[in-house]
């Protein structure tokens, strides 16, 4: 697990070291943007879910990206521009593919199938 402390003690999570997303020699933590844009969709969708994951990218070593599911549309771009002023420039998502919750992968034990969530910027 990865964690950093702030300077009054206290811990946060911020994933799991497998699961960083290195994008220009820079670490990414996954939940970290998934936070960020969760909190500026929960305005249009409560129950919206984000997945943040590292698509391979032959400059960046890994560019991030995020799949939005959600039944409500969205303004991408607004988005982003929001997210602007929550995240470093880096960790902003360069990709983003919205699904509806019921079309998110899943496997057998209940987890969320990461292949094929990679799979959906192939589309």
């Amino acid at each position: 697990d990865l964690v950093r402390r702030d300077d009054d003690g206290v811990f946060y999570f911020l994933g799991r070291a497998g699961a960083m997303i290195k994008t220009a020699g820079a670490n990414v933590a996954p939940a970290e943007v998934e936070k960020a844009i969760t909190s500026v969709l929960a305005r249009f969708d409560p129950g919206v879910a984000v997945h943040v994951i590292g698509l391979p990218d032959d400059e960046r070593g890994q560019i991030v990206a995020a799949i939005v599911a959600t039944d409500e549309v969205f303004d991408q771009t607004e988005v982003v521009r929001t997210l602007r002023s929550q995240l470093s420039a880096y960790k902003i998502p360069r990709r983003i593919a919205t699904v509806r919750h019921a079309d998110i992968p899943m496997l057998s034990s209940g987890k969320i199938d990461v292949p094929a969530l990679r799979r959906l910027f192939d589309e």
